[in-house]
């Protein structure tokens, strides 16, 4: 039997959440700056149903996916991470509901968000959606 290589030490899967056209953010408490929701794509989930669960638990709210973004490749701590990023919409207002894991939630203009301290995956995620001329 074949062993099979472990390139990545996790799969993700997060969001370009936008509310009223402010882009949502969440500040992680573990490295101190701002992520999309998001998280580890578990056994038996595809991307997409991962992202959606995730909003749902950190941020309280329904998403509706619009378009799949692309996948990063990016590193934190000598860790090596997949991240699969999706553009999605929510129709009511985001909230806090994983306080042990993030201090706060945020939105903000396209602008203002690519001026704060980012998650590389989240800087990179905005990077691509400037190119791709993206309409929010």
């Amino acid at each position: 039997m074949k062993k099979k290589l472990k390139i990545y030490d996790a799969e993700l899967s997060g969001g370009l959440v936008f509310y009223k056209n402010e882009l949502v953010l969440l500040l992680k408490k573990e490295h101190n700056h701002w992520e999309i929701p998001g998280g580890k794509v578990e056994a038996k989930e595809n991307a997409r149903k991962t992202l959606l669960r995730e909003i749902a638990e950190e941020i309280g709210v329904k998403a509706k996916v619009e378009k799949f973004l692309g996948s990063i490749d990016f590193k934190i701590k000598g860790k090596r991470f997949l991240s699969h990023v999706f553009i999605c919409r929510i129709n009511k207002k985001p909230k806090l509901n994983e306080p042990e894991k993030f201090y706060a939630v945020g939105m903000f203009p396209l602008e203002k968000a690519k001026r704060l301290k980012l998650a590389p995956n989240v800087k990179e995620a905005l990077r691509v959606l400037s190119e791709d001329k993206w309409n929010i």
